[in-house]
């Protein structure tokens, strides 16, 4: 009797597993489902122009291969600044409210990167940034997405940088 039991919780748990939806909703690196479709990301433009603004990307990401890190480096690391192009003060209704980092057909998406208020951040940047992320490179290119929210007219648009450097720390 207590082994039918034994193994009828096994199978439920089983079944429970292998059901579409279940487990962990967020997208991995490696998924293909993403929020905004990757075709969609690869067509957005490098610099974009909305009132008085104009806006562009820039990036910067690493992984670490510190002597304390594991043998094949920590996770990926991303920063991600959108800056006026003329240095224009930035309305504070404008926000970075996604970003995807895109290695060919593999796309790592970020819900609400942290948004960055450190020491030297110019008025005309919004600046975010993003841990955890899979384990590309480093030494190859990939692209970076952001979807920038003006609060104002509640409109979103995306912003592209091409060509990205994946780094490494040793």
């Amino acid at each position: 009797m207590r082994i039918l039991r034994y193994l009828e919780k096994t199978l439920i748990v089983l079944l429970l597993i292998s059901l579409p939806g279940c487990g962990d909703s967020k997208p991995s690196a490696n998924s293909p489902v993403l929020s905004v479709p990757i075709q969609e990301l690869l067509n957005a433009p490098e610099q974009l122009g909305i009132d008085n603004y104009s806006f562009a990307l820039e990036t910067y990401l690493w992984r670490d291969f510190m002597p304390i890190c594991p043998p094949d480096g920590q996770p990926l690391r991303a920063v991600a600044a959108v800056n006026e192009i003329d240095s224009l003060d930035i309305s504070d209704s404008f926000n970075i409210v996604m970003m995807w980092v895109i290695n060919g057909d593999k796309a790592w998406e970020i819900n609400s990167p942290e948004r960055q208020y450190y020491y030297g951040i110019q008025p005309f940047q919004i600046n975010v940034s993003a841990s955890s992320g899979p384990k590309w490179g480093p030494g190859i290119d990939v692209t970076v997405v952001v979807q920038l929210a003006d609060g104002d007219d509640d409109e979103i648009y995306l912003l592209k940088a091409t060509n990205q450097y994946i780094g490494r720390t040793d």
